[in-house]
């Protein structure tokens, strides 16, 4: 489902990262770990078709990411892949039902707030459909852009150091949440985290 093949990315045209072939197969879950500087959230990028490596390839059922093109390459991702940030990075200005629904509008797909308002209330966010970012706790707004992720029934869901902020008990709580969420939605998770908490959760693992 996703491949990944003799992926370098080099920065400031002397040092270079090489990852290794990757092969991940549809609804897995997968944990990438390593410690910083060991270019986790670079491959996440480079896989999410935010970042094009400096050679190599990615391909997702049938279709070499960087072979696609401006807004090809976004409304693909879109429609293709949620990527949960290290922050929620939501729009102050739009409620939390906009908030989610903005992702629709970026994958060039039809407002759906059905959908949307399901979501939300999968992740016990229903309630506060209405309310402006500010208004949110840290949990809600983390809930908010999991749900952001998941709006487009994404075959793939990426998350980046979900936990690093996170005490045991809301760590516990995040990793169920994705895991419960992925396999609702039928999607492959990869976490990148270099939380040792995690490791025990993941049989799959890539160590950079």
């Amino acid at each position: 489902m996703i491949s990944i093949q003799s992926v370098k990315q080099q920065y400031n045209g002397s040092v270079q990262i090489d990852f290794r072939n990757w092969e991940i197969n549809s609804g897995e879950h997968w944990l990438m770990l390593g410690g910083s500087g060991t270019g986790k959230t670079t491959l996440l990028h480079i896989i999410s078709g935010l970042l094009k490596p400096t050679s190599g390839s990615v391909n997702i059922e049938g279709t070499d990411l960087y072979n696609l093109r401006g807004a090809e390459l976004d409304h693909f991702r879109g429609k293709n892949i949620g990527v949960i940030f290290q922050q929620p990075h939501l729009i102050k200005n739009l409620s939390l039902l906009n908030n989610v629904m903005a992702a629709q509008y970026f994958a060039g797909l039809p407002q759906d707030k059905k959908r949307a308002l399901t979501v939300l209330d999968s992740l016990d966010l229903v309630a506060k459909a209405k309310s402006m970012p500010s208004e949110l706790s840290q949990g809600q707004m983390q809930r908010v852009a999991i749900a952001r992720a998941m709006i487009n029934h994404p075959k793939i869901v990426i998350a980046d150091e979900p936990t690093s902020s996170l005490d045991d008990a809301n760590t516990e709580a995040v990793l169920k949440l994705l895991e419960e969420q992925a396999d609702y939605n039928n999607a492959t998770l990869i976490i990148a985290t270099h939380d040792e908490r995690v490791k025990k959760r993941f049989e799959k693992q890539y160590v950079l």
